[in-house]
């Protein structure tokens, strides 16, 4: 049988749905949001984008997961839920009891320790449960892990990802790339790390510092390749599982260009929903482009052998399809 998706949740979910249709392997993948106009919208844009073959290959559908059944799923080789990190435990659930395998983009340590819980029932059914398929957590953190395998311990794991606007604006110097559910758990969340062998849980905005990136430097005359970094969990439980490879010190920090700390680290979480608006710059568009900086920084080894590995990734907005850097990573 071809292999059939369910991709819940529109917003960086239609670049999912985008990567699957493009592979040979795939029969239909089916867009579901709680708004059938923007399923509707996601699936239209990927028939104009792709072309009209692949309109027999993708459906729209009104999905929502808090009425879903797991006989709604059970059609499905897998499921990718794009939805806010808060209904993944649920929706995993759903998708054991549907004997469909199931994937999310995390974001969130709390959920993801709660989506183990759920081994021994995937285990049971067959099934696979992977959470944190992200940009970080997600592909910075099975970067890191390829070079932790390539290297001696005692070893070092620096990773610094950020998603920005390539003209900043301000005051914030940023604009919504996601969904601001996840912009508000990097700002309020206890951030695991590790510091010489230790888990230490690290209060928002920890380790704020400016990061001088030479490949930002043509797209800000006022910044030219200057920006800020700070602590995030953007590590997940990776600090939990690498303690156990040789691992001594993992930092995962989110960049920014200047002046985003200065003004997100005094509003207060009650507040936040009330006023981030007045604040974030305009979405993604093609008039307001986005990009993506990442590096992964792993070190192994004794200080007379000490042996580095790096990796840098700059992803654009696609002017062609209209994806954002942050939906391509």
């Amino acid at each position: 049988m071809p292999n059939c998706y369910l991709v819940a949740g529109t917003g960086v979910g239609r670049a999912i749905a985008y990567a699957l249709l493009k592979e040979d392997q795939t029969g239909e993948v089916t867009v579901g949001d709680i708004s059938l106009e923007r399923a509707n919208k996601a699936a239209k844009w990927l028939i104009r984008v792709l072309g009209r073959h692949v309109e027999k290959r993708c459906k729209a559908v009104k999905f929502d997961v808090c009425q879903a059944r797991s006989q709604d799923l059970e059609s499905f080789k897998a499921v990718v839920s794009a939805l806010p990190v808060k209904y993944n435990y649920q929706f995993a659930r759903l998708c054991i009891s549907a004997g469909t395998h199931f994937c999310d983009l995390g974001g969130m340590v709390e959920v993801t320790k709660k989506m183990l819980t759920l081994d021994h029932l995937a285990k049971h059914s067959g099934i696979s449960v992977v959470p944190d398929c992200g940009l970080a957590p997600g592909l910075a953190l099975i970067l890191a892990r390829d070079f932790i395998d390539d290297l001696a311990p005692p070893i070092d794991v620096d990773i610094v990802v950020g998603g920005i606007p390539q003209r900043p604006k301000k005051p914030l110097n940023y604009n919504k790339v996601f969904n601001l559910e996840g912009l508000k758990h990097i700002c309020y969340d206890l951030s695991p790390t590790m510091d010489d062998g230790l888990i230490v849980l690290l209060p928002p905005f920890s380790q704020h510092q400016k990061m001088i990136v030479p490949e930002l430097a043509r797209f800000s005359d006022e910044f030219r390749g200057k920006t800020e970094t700070f602590v995030t969990a953007g590590a997940s439980i990776a600090p939990y599982t690498y303690q156990k490879l040789g691992v001594r010190n993992l930092v995962e920090r989110t960049l920014r260009w200047p002046g985003f700390v200065k003004i997100m680290k005094n509003i207060r979480e009650g507040d936040f929903d009330k006023v981030i608006n007045q604040y974030i710059g305009p979405e993604t568009s093609i008039e307001n482009p986005d990009l993506v900086f990442m590096k992964v920084s792993v070190s192994g080894g004794k200080p007379k052998d000490l042996k580095k590995k790096e990796i840098r990734l700059l992803e654009l907005f696609d002017k062609e399809t209209g994806l954002s850097a942050m939906e391509k990573t």
